[in-house]
This record gives structure tokens, C-alpha cells and sequence, in this order.
């Protein structure tokens, strides 16, 4: 491995048993130097194993000494239910059409079509989930609202027109054959 080459930066969606056996795999590799950020929808990690084990199964629950090692691990980050709804779009923008080529051509897939989707809908429901958690109840009403098209629909119409013309709208279909 080449000591001076930039560490590979790797995200993983779920923090689950296979989330984080991945996250595991890619620290003990002796091939490549990789920096981990694991993203879930929940508050803590390790999915299931912690959430829908029961206690009377301490066995299973075993595994989560492993996970603690991974997360211990300098290169490893854990973003929680705060990332969920707002930030996932964000991490869209740094998918250009050339880069989400190369990723896919990397793995055996020839892209034919990619179509940012018109629908704010990611962004007024991140908004909502954000400023229900911080206790603004009129403002997430009024952005779940916009959402579900109850409220201001032509500002949703343009909202999303805009967002799907500069391709950030967190919502994207590929189109995409396997060469």
C-alpha cells in the first residue's frame, strides 16, 4: 500500500450486522487505508442486534463487543438521526453524472439515462424532521404540509422544478445495463 496516497473514504447506509462488518472488513484490510462514516436513521448503532434482540438472548447480543472495536477505530464515524433526512441529499451533490459512471462501470454497468427527479419532497420533509427536533412545531407543520401538497402548491411545483433542473434533489433514477 502506498503510504502517501489519499485513504479511500467509504459510506455506509445502515449500522446494522452487515453495515458494520463491511465497516470491520475495510479497517483490517492491509490493502487500502479507508476512513468510514456509517449513516442510520436511528440514534445508535448496530441495528437490530440492539433494538430487536431480546435480552434473554445475551449470545447474540455478544457481537456487539465486535462493533464496539470498529467504532472505536480513528477512522470510523457513526452519523445518527440528525444526518437522516436533511443531509442525505447534500451527499448527492457530490455524485456528478461522470462520477456516478465511473462507480458504476467499476462495478460492470454501462449508465444509459440519469434523471433528477422533480420533487422537494426530501427537502421539506428533512425540514420538517429538523424542526421538529428542535421544538419549531409551526414550521415543520408548515413544511410537512408543502410536502403533502396541502399547502402552497405552485412554491412545491417551482420548489421542485428548480431542484430537479440543478440536480439536487436528493431523488435520482439510473438507467443502466450490465456490459
Amino acid at each position: 500500500m502506498n503510504e502517501t496516497a489519499q485513504p479511500l473514504r467509504v459510506a455506509i447506509i445502515g449500522s446494522g450486522p452487515s453495515g458494520l462488518y463491511a465497516a470491520g472488513a475495510l479497517q483490517r484490510s492491509t490493502d487500502i487505508a479507508a476512513q468510514v462514516d456509517v449513516f442510520d436513521r436511528l440514534p445508535t448503532p448496530w441495528g437490530l442486534v440492539r433494538a430487536g434482540v431480546a435480552p434473554d438472548h445475551p449470545n447474540i447480543k455478544a457481537v456487539t463487543r465486535m462493533y464496539e472495536k470498529t467504532a472505536s477505530h480513528p477512522e470510523f464515524r457513526f452519523f445518527g438521526e440528525d444526518w437522516y433526512a436533511l443531509h442525505l441529499p447534500a451527499h448527492l451533490f457530490h455524485y456528478t453524472p461522470r462520477t456516478l459512471r465511473a462507480v458504476l462501470a467499476a462495478g460492470g454497468w454501462t449508465v444509459q439515462r440519469l434523471l433528477w427527479h422533480d420533487n422537494p419532497n426530501n427537502l421539506l420533509l428533512s425540514l420538517d424532521h429538523r424542526w421538529r427536533a428542535r421544538g419549531h412545531a409551526v414550521r415543520a407543520d408548515l413544511a410537512r404540509a408543502m410536502a403533502a401538497g396541502a399547502r402552497w402548491p405552485r412554491a412545491r411545483f417551482v420548489l421542485g422544478k428548480l431542484m430537479g433542473a440543478t440536480r439536487t434533489s436528493g431523488r435520482l433514477t439510473v438507467w443502466a445495463t450490465r456490459t
